[in-house]
């Protein structure tokens, strides 16, 4: 699960963006993810990791808002075996698949 404090700051971030109801796009740079998982050009330390990442989405499409995604800062010439490509779909689409668009969980 997503650590306690990032958990309470997602929720409190997406209850007040969900008070909108406004239609919603989410932009995901796969470079959040721990460079020790995901091969990225400019790596930063205390990445998330796949399963806080998953947690993460999960927690964000909930909301019910949203009308799309966008995934960036995937580099497959530098991910030479295509696992973190693969386990980063993987990710997406068990998120997707766990959340109703229409009423969150």
């Amino acid at each position: 699960m997503i650590q306690a404090g990032t958990a309470q700051t997602t929720k409190e971030g997406l209850t007040r963006l969900a008070s909108f109801r406004l239609p919603l796009w989410l932009h995901f740079d796969v470079d959040v993810i721990d460079p020790n998982f995901v091969p990225v050009l400019i790596p930063s330390s205390d990445g998330l990791t796949f399963e806080q990442t998953e947690d993460f989405l999960i927690y964000t499409l909930s909301v019910g808002y949203f009308l799309g995604m966008s995934v960036a800062c995937y580099h497959p010439n530098i991910d030479v075996t295509g696992k973190a490509g693969r386990r980063i779909a993987e990710i997406i689409s068990n998120a997707v698949r766990k959340v109703d668009p229409f009423t969150g969980f």
